[in-house]
């Protein structure tokens, strides 16, 4: 195991969540609850996973609330895929590939712009080891096909086309401007995170304060249930899945995980890490798990993407820090990846 920012009682962590049914223990006396002795729960299907959330409250109250929530997810979803060649992104980097734009802004919604201008900060903030830009490398590497061997000159082409010093956003008007031809870009390691955030936002602004998202590998915590400390989170163990690593207390918190468990691409007859380097092109084959607890989704769910990149040291520290992040790293006791 290596050692992290996270404090106990976060002590090794995995590369799966689960929501505990049972709440934590109460911190104080037991207050009333707010309408319900259990929470009213709604899921759906988005972003390629299972979008879940759970609160307490009058159900004839809540029930549109936490559906209003999911909708909202499923309205970004539409601006960021790059999955439907009708998404917003998706369409961005089609325009962007069909014809050389280099220094020409391209318009977009004030949604996406938006977007686009959040991760370019969190690109800057961490050096380029989260970067939104790194669409041609994944495609290089065949990520979402279950993955290919570039060749050494894809591999440089691609690279010298990703970068987030090579992009800027404007929000007003609301456009893109590349300064390399051929750029793609990818919002996979922040979009539910954004989407999350977004989210959470609407139920507070009803009134949903006590609620909880799980999220394909993420979870975001709003208040406490009531009476108790805060909401109970199972974190699986890397090597197996079946066997809980530590059960964690979130509240107004969210905790990504990020890992090669399960996640892998066929390259060169080897098993390799799904997550790239921006910075070399290259995947990071990494036999471990990382998770990170930030003070919102958005947050964690790049940082968990740019400490993994980064690996454990000084920098991945200094990057936590900086995001009022904790993290820790846990080995495998398996190997998962053909390591070269």
């Amino acid at each position: 195991m290596t050692c992290s920012t996270i404090p106990t009682p976060v002590a090794p962590v995995a590369a799966l969540l689960a929501v505990a049914v049972a709440l934590a223990p109460p911190a104080t006396a037991l207050e009333p609850l707010a309408g319900r002795s259990t929470p009213l729960v709604r899921a759906r299907w988005l972003m390629g996973a299972p979008c879940e959330v759970r609160a307490f409250g009058p159900s004839d109250q809540i029930g549109l609330q936490l559906d209003r929530a999911l909708e909202r997810i499923a309205q970004l979803e539409q601006v960021m895929t790059t999955w439907r060649p009708d998404g917003e992104l998706a369409q961005l980097n089609a325009r962007c590939a069909a014809s050389p734009r280099r220094a020409q802004p391209v318009p977009v919604s004030h949604q996406l712009a938006q977007v686009l201008a959040l991760a370019r900060g969190f690109a800057a903030r961490t050096g380029g080891a989260f970067d939104p830009s790194v669409g041609p490398l994944l495609d290089a590497w065949g990520v979402k096909s279950g993955g290919r061997e570039p060749s050494r000159d894809e591999l440089h082409d691609a690279l010298s086309r990703t970068g987030w010093v090579h992009f800027e956003v404007t929000i007003d008007p609301p456009a893109v401007t590349c300064r390399r031809d051929g750029m793609a870009f990818d919002l996979g390691a922040i979009g539910k995170g954004i989407a999350l955030d977004e989210a959470a936002a609407l139920l507070r602004a009803a009134g949903v304060t006590r609620a909880l998202f799980n999220f394909g590998g993420q979870v975001l915590a709003l208040d406490a249930p009531p009476g108790t400390a805060g909401w109970l989170v199972d974190v699986a163990d890397p090597s197996d899945r079946a066997r809980g690593a530590r059960t964690l207390t979130l509240v107004r918190a969210s905790l990504s995980v990020t890992g090669n468990a399960e996640r892998a691409i066929e390259a060169g007859g080897r098993r390799r890490g799904h997550v790239i380097d921006p910075r070399t092109g290259d995947p990071v084959d990494r036999n471990a798990a990382l998770a990170v607890i930030a003070p919102t989704a958005t947050a964690a769910d790049a940082l968990s993407t740019a400490l993994f990149v980064l690996g454990p040291g000084p920098d991945a520290e200094a990057v936590a820090r900086a995001g009022a992040a904790s993290f820790e790293f846990m080995e495998m006791d398996k190997e998962t990846l053909d390591v070269p």
